[in-house]
């Protein structure tokens, strides 16, 4: 298992942490993830393991559900309160 150090630097210091959608991807995964929350008509979804906020940025934006994240890695939790600096709620957290 990597340790918390390790992402944190990944965060920091590799471009391949970077939140573009049109290259990420992870793109097909979100928008079924979108999909399925609006479908399901879901107010409020949490997201373990959220990263850095993008798919919380999408459900926030083209559903109007709460959405609630935690990670591991400080810097990806940073870097989703900034990417959703008007909604959301991001924690520090580990799940195992």
């Amino acid at each position: 298992m990597t340790d918390t150090r390790t992402y944190n630097e990944m965060y920091l210091h590799d471009d391949r942490t970077s939140d573009d959608l049109a290259t990420s991807p992870y793109l097909p995964m979100y928008r079924a993830v979108v999909a399925e929350v609006k479908g399901r008509g879901l107010k409020r979804v949490l997201e373990v393991g959220c990263v850095s906020g993008t798919l919380a940025s999408m459900i926030i934006g083209e559903t109007g559900s709460e959405s609630y994240g935690f990670d591991f890695a400080q810097e990806g939790v940073k870097r989703a309160r900034a990417c959703n600096a008007a909604g959301g709620l991001f924690f520090v957290g580990d799940a195992t």
